[in-house]
Formats: structure tokens, C-alpha cells, sequence
């Protein structure tokens, strides 16, 4: 039989908890554990542990602190799906800053309206090419 959950269930088992909080308890009770794993060129597999995981989140918030980005900005992100893309998505969240992804699929059109529109004051481009 199925259980269903009321939303009062669920604000009773997620208060307090974010998602950068709930990262940090991860990293923390699971240093060693896996946490991303993909496919390399070589058509072997690349992948970083929580500890790793969170080293390169913490990088990626301290240079982002120290461009300006703040609580409550917003960060574009111009990246294909690549782990690196994962750790500049939860560094903004780490600092209470949303993170504005754009497919790297879209029109210059849309590119130069989401970037013209969103209000973001920093923009992370995986490469010259999305620059």
C-alpha cells in the first residue's frame, strides 16, 4: 500500500534543511563515498569523492565571493553537462545566490536575452565559444 505524505509531513521533515546544508552533511558524513562520476575522452571514467566534491565547491564560492557575488544575486551559467558545471551550481547556491543555467542549445537570441533580462552581476562560461 502506498503512503502519502501531507504537506505539513513534508515542512515537518525538511525544516531547517536547504540544500546547502544538506551538501554539507553529505561531504560530511561521506568524505570517501563517490560523488560524481563520468565518462572521460579516453572512454574511461573521471570522478570525485564528497571530500573533493566539496574542496572544489568551496574554490568555486571564494572566487565567486571575491568577484562580488553575494546573497540573493543571480550567476549565469553557460556550460554543457560536465561535472565542473555541478560545482559552480551548488558554489552560487552555497552562497545563497541563484544560479541562472542557459542551454548551450539556445539561439544567440536567447542567449542575449536571458543574460539582457536576468539581472545577473557574473557569468561563468565554459569556454571562449559561450563567451
Amino acid at each position: 500500500m502506498a503512503m502519502t505524505a501531507t504537506r505539513e509531513d513534508i515542512d515537518r521533515a525538511s525544516a531547517g534543511q536547504t540544500v546547502p546544508s544538506r551538501f554539507l552533511t553529505t561531504v560530511a558524513e561521506h568524505p570517501e563515498q563517490v560523488a560524481l562520476r563520468w565518462k572521460t575522452a579516453e572512454d574511461g571514467w573521471g570522478e570525485w569523492t564528497y571530500a573533493e566534491y566539496g574542496d572544489l565547491v568551496a574554490r568555486v564560492a571564494t572566487g565567486l565571493q571575491g568577484l562580488g557575488v553575494r546573497k540573493d544575486d543571480r550567476v549565469v551559467l553557460m556550460m554543457r553537462n560536465r561535472p565542473e558545471f555541478h560545482v559552480v551550481d551548488v558554489a552560487v547556491a552555497m552562497l545563497g545566490a541563484t544560479p541562472i543555467s542557459i542551454y548551450n542549445s539556445s539561439s544567440p537570441e536567447q542567449v542575449q536575452y536571458l543574460t539582457a533580462h536576468c539581472g545577473a552581476s557574473v557569468a561563468v562560461a565554459e569556454d571562449l565559444g559561450f563567451l
